[in-house]
């Protein structure tokens, strides 16, 4: 069993949203076991906090990675 993860970008829309979940649903059927929408962060791009958290939420997820990795 494989998992993949893509991120698309759509237009601010609700319809499009709903049809493109529509979609993915008829192609994926019962496969599709995640669906998330990003909040808009564009407003906390400067606020020093927020870029705090972004690294260390990055740097994180490149320590879980390497961990994965290593123990294969």
């Amino acid at each position: 069993m494989r998992k993949i993860n893509i991120t698309i970008q759509i237009e601010d829309n609700d319809l499009i949203e709903h049809t493109l979940v529509k979609e993915l649903n008829g192609l994926l059927g019962n496969s599709m076991i995640d669906y998330r929408v990003f909040p808009k962060t564009e407003h906390l791009k400067e606020n020093k906090t927020f870029k705090n958290l972004v690294k260390a939420k990055r740097e994180a997820g490149l320590e879980l990675d390497r961990f994965i990795n290593n123990n294969k």
